[in-house]
């Protein structure tokens, strides 16, 4: 059976001559790996819309292993961001932890849509010709979040991670990663092995966001720059946790 899913190409293995794997995000079967035959050729006439960092409508046959590509449309190839080598290493890089990410679990339905429609965002942002940095790593870490969150890996961050009581208002939290917030009564009385990570009010507020709404909202929030720092400290420690392995944001 042959089918159609819009995508956006995150990575590409050349494999026996003239062939590739391609792995890629979809809008309705998330993350997914397909295989282009004869597609390193040079009359081949599939290689242009297959290329990472582009967005594509990929027709698909049903395979026994993989499903393999029988036609392309290109919907972006956003070329603002394949002129510029740093921005090409940092989506490449971004993409592979999505891609770590993901490698043992599926992601329901309404979640592939959700991280489609994020990434394609996420991309054209990256793509115009003068991008708000801070802006571009508000998104960056809303979407790592809401993956994590997704994963059912979310730190505790509406209750106390050990006694489940509703965290009181407070200027600063203590948070051990990957648990969550634990609350200053149970850090008077339970052992605590892992490392404390004392954030402030504002912080929790910005995962809270990223916990419960989608990347347009989280867009919207402003955070200075120590903020922006503050929560790219939590990702590396939350994603090296889930990931066994030290990431680099």
């Amino acid at each position: 059976m042959i089918y159609k899913t819009k995508a956006i190409i995150i990575s590409s293995t050349e494999v026996k001559e003239f062939d590739r794997f391609y792995g890629i995000i979809s809008a309705d079967h998330g993350k997914k790996q397909i295989i282009a035959k004869g597609v390193r050729k040079v009359t081949a006439k599939l290689a242009c819309g297959l290329e990472p960092i582009t967005y594509s409508e990929i027709f698909l046959a049903e395979g026994r292993s993989f499903d393999r590509v029988t036609g392309v449309i290109i919907h972006n190839q956003f070329n603002g961001i394949k002129k510029d080598l740093a921005k090409i290493k940092e989506v490449r890089k971004f993409f592979k932890i999505i891609d770590w990410l993901l490698i043992e679990k599926s992601l329901e339905e309404k979640e592939n849509k959700e991280l489609f429609e994020s990434l394609i965002f996420y991309l054209k942002l990256v793509d115009k010709e003068k991008t708000d940095n801070l802006k571009l790593l508000v998104v960056k870490f809303a979407i790592l979040w809401r993956i994590i969150h997704w994963l059912g890996f979310q730190p505790q961050i509406f209750c106390c991670a050990n006694c489940s009581e509703k965290l009181k208002e407070q200027n600063f939290y203590q948070m051990i990663l990957p648990s969550g917030i634990v609350c200053e009564k149970c850090l008077k009385t339970v052992r605590i092995n892992s490392q404390i990570q004392k954030i402030n009010k504002e912080i929790v507020k910005i995962l809270r966001v990223y916990n419960q709404k989608n990347i347009k909202i989280a867009f919207k929030l402003k955070i200075s720059p120590q903020q922006c720092n503050d929560i790219r400290r939590l990702t590396i420690v939350a994603i090296s946790h889930i990931l066994g392995r030290r990431v680099d944001l």
